[in-house]
């Protein structure tokens, strides 16, 4: 099991640096160059506007310190129950996604797609905090991909699944469109919303319990 999971880790991180490097090198401004030009203030970009605030980090992290709170009540209440384990599951997901993204977003401290048009400015700045320049890993991405996709794996169905990780495409999709991000920024934060989500997982094998209901 450990050498699976250390496996299948590699592997994504590998994947996601060479992905990352492609478009970071060859697609990011030109495909940020062609929404500027032809998806300036349209229909698409106010409905992407109505999005990124239903289904914001900020909400996502509320729920997750609901779900916490809920978990461990039922937990270390009076009346223990396994149906502490699925909310304890979900929140811990969560958070890991979240602490590793505002780590990766320090450290690297990438100039959003705004600068670019502003001040034609590209690349990374390292070790800031300012919201210009936190583009990578995209927040919206990363707590989407992990929330939804902790949801899937606690309901467990195959087509809720595929139903539920099409939901975090949109919204990865819609802070490409609003310029908000890169496309290799929701694809960083795609990344670790998934892997927080197996990797969470894995250690409630390890430990014996399943987060499904």
């Amino acid at each position: 099991m450990k050498k699976s999971m250390l496996h299948n880790s590699i592997l994504a991180i590998v994947s996601l640096v060479i992905l990352y490097y492609i478009f970071y090198t060859w697609l990011d401004i030109p495909i940020a160059q062609w929404l500027h030009q032809h998806l300036h203030d349209s229909t698409l970009v106010k409905l992407s506007l109505g999005i990124k605030i239903v289904f914001s980090p900020q909400v996502w992290l509320v729920i997750a310190l609901a779900s916490l709170i809920i978990g461990c009540w039922m937990h270390y209440g009076q009346k223990r129950t396994t149906m502490a384990q699925p909310w304890l599951f979900f929140s811990m997901a969560y958070f890991l996604a979240f602490i590793l993204g505002f780590i990766f977003k320090f450290i690297l401290a990438r100039y959003r797609p705004e600068l670019l048009f502003q001040s034609n400015v590209y690349g990374f700045d390292f070790f800031k905090l300012k919201d210009a320049f936190n583009s990578t890993p995209s927040g919206h991405a990363l707590a989407n991909f992990a929330a939804l996709y902790a949801i899937a794996k606690i309901l467990n169905k195959r087509a809720v699944t595929i139903l539920l990780m099409l939901l975090a495409t949109v919204i990865c999709f819609s802070r490409v469109i609003m310029l908000d991000h890169y496309v290799s920024d929701v694809i960083f934060g795609a990344y670790v919303g998934i892997l927080s989500v197996y990797w969470m997982s894995a250690f409630f094998t390890l430990k014996k319990i399943n987060p499904s209901v």
